[in-house]
C-alpha cells in the first residue's frame, strides 16, 4: 500500500469489504501488462490486475485511487467501495 493512498482507518474498513474474497491469479499478456505499467506509471503488480481485468472482461475493485483512474481510462468497470 502506498503511503497517503488511504486516509485514517480506511484500510481497515477496506479489508472488511474484501475479506473472504478469493483472488485467482491467471496468466496475462506480460508485454501488455508492462505497457500499462509504463504508460500509466503504475507498479507491475497493479498493472497485472488491470491487464487481468481488461483481458478477461472483469470488473475491478480497489481502494487505490490511481488504479481506479487507470481502470476508467482503459474502460474497465470498477466496483464502488463505500467507506
Amino acid at each position: 500500500m502506498k503511503r497517503g493512498t488511504l486516509a485514517g482507518n480506511a484500510s481497515h474498513i477496506g479489508l472488511g469489504h474484501c475479506s473472504g474474497r478469493a483472488v485467482d491469479l491467471c496468466e496475462v499478456d506480460e508485454p501488455a501488462s508492462l505497457d500499462i505499467a509504463t504508460k500509466f506509471g503504475r507498479y507491475d503488480c497493479a498493472a497485472y490486475f488491470l491487464e487481468s481485468a481488461l483481458s478477461l472482461h472483469l470488473s475491478l475493485q480497489t481502494l487505490d485511487r490511481g488504479m481506479n483512474h487507470v481502470a476508467r481510462e482503459l474502460s474497465i468497470e470498477t466496483l464502488e467501495v463505500s467507506l
